[in-house]
């Protein structure tokens, strides 16, 4: 069975600095010394000003990019010698009336553009042409698969190929929350439990999930649609980069990692787990202390110039 690797470190220095509009820098604001040091050292200044210039090039870079996912696809898998679905999802070539797979296919070019994740784009090129070669999926049931897939981030599409049956890894975590979190676990395990709410995941023990709190990353399993998206944009491959987001968050579960302390000090929240008895305040502490080696970027650290 394929392993999650060991995790890469990722980390990343962050300051404060105004949002301007774009072609108008931020260094030389009125910021101080240390903040303009780091913004020419990041080039964040630069950064904002690029984001905004190629953000409509972009958005027509990932839906091009969606649209010949869709064509590759469909043409492999034609030459394999599939079927492509002929139940009038395609029309009856009346001009004045957009098919359901012309609106569609609308929907998913819409949907790629406006992702700022541009990792998902040829996945929904996938799901499209899943489309058009299953004529068990109705209209009704694709459009509510290509929504599904706007609201779900391409972590948690991942997520959902990871925790398949076919192909799970052997090391997914056992971790069960008792209300006590670092910033790193609450990222992971809130969403672990959207992706329950969808009724995407169950536990193996078919204990309900009822909250965060149910959440055990190696008791859950991909389900229902969550089986379907896998199949149709091929969620069990990836690049060894994509998986680093997964790898990072699993390998803080049950840690509290020492070296990002700011001034000695590490942000934890403490809620009681519901379901708990109404007289319930506390939450245990059941940490392991550790210090991951993660590149992070001090002011300190940067150079002069």
């Amino acid at each position: 069975m394929r392993a999650i690797p060991a995790a890469a470190g990722t980390g990343a220095g962050a300051a404060s600095a105004p949002v301007v509009g774009p072609g108008s820098g931020l260094v030389g604001m009125g910021t101080s010394s240390t903040v303009r040091k780091l913004l020419n050292w990041t080039h964040l200044d630069q950064l904002f000003t690029n984001a905004t210039e190629r953000f409509e090039r972009r958005r027509g870079e990932r839906a091009e990019a969606a649209f010949k996912k869709a064509i590759e696809t469909l043409a492999t898998a034609l030459d394999a010698g599939r079927a492509i679905r002929n139940d009038g999802f395609f029309g009856l070539g009346d001009d004045e009336t957009s098919s359901d797979a012309e609106q569609i296919f609308e929907g998913v070019l819409r949907a790629s553009a406006e992702s700022h994740e541009s990792r998902k784009a040829e996945r929904m090129g996938e799901l499209y042409a899943y489309f058009a070669l299953h004529v068990d999926v109705s209209a009704a049931h694709a459009n509510f698969l290509l929504g599904l897939t706007e609201r779900l981030t391409y972590q948690q599409l991942l997520l959902l190929g990871l925790l398949e049956d076919e192909g799970r890894p052997a090391d997914i975590p056992d971790f069960d929350p008792t209300g006590f979190f670092t910033h790193a676990e609450m990222g992971i395990i809130l969403e672990l439990h959207d992706l329950a709410k969808e009724g995407l995941l169950v536990r193996d023990d078919h204990r309900v999930i009822a909250s965060f709190g149910d959440i055990n990353p190696a008791r859950l399993r991909t389900v229902l649609n969550g089986k379907v998206l896998v199949e149709a944009m091929n969620l069990r491959e990836a690049e060894g980069a994509d998986w680093d987001g997964i790898k990072w968050a699993f390998s803080r579960l049950g840690k509290i990692d020492t070296g990002q302390a700011v001034d000695g000090r590490i942000k934890v929240e403490a809620v009681v787990l519901p379901g708990s008895p109404a007289d319930a305040s506390r939450v245990k502490m059941d940490k392991q202390v550790v210090e991951f080696q993660d590149s992070v970027v001090r002011l300190e650290d940067l150079p002069d110039h």
